[in-house]
């Protein structure tokens, strides 16, 4: 019994197809039309901005844990 050499987990076609797929997808023209993950991107956005702020401002909390929040 031989192995094939070919089967592989992913197939370079296919990944190339999804991670396409995945930008196109983030596109907030599209995403509005579901306005759950919609909501989702916004606030991972504003998360972002509060994040590298809050080295600089007390006031918005730890860096690493609006870090861990944006990335979660």
């Amino acid at each position: 019994m031989q192995k094939n050499q070919s089967a592989s987990l992913f197939q370079k076609e296919q990944l190339k197809e999804s991670l396409i797929q995945s930008f196109i997808k983030l596109n907030p023209r599209g995403m509005i039309k579901n306005p759950i993950m919609f909501t989702v991107e916004i606030a991972t956005a504003m998360m972002f901005v509060v994040s590298f702020y809050s080295p600089f401002s007390s006031a918005q909390g730890a860096f690493l844990y609006n870090l861990s929040v944006t990335f979660i």
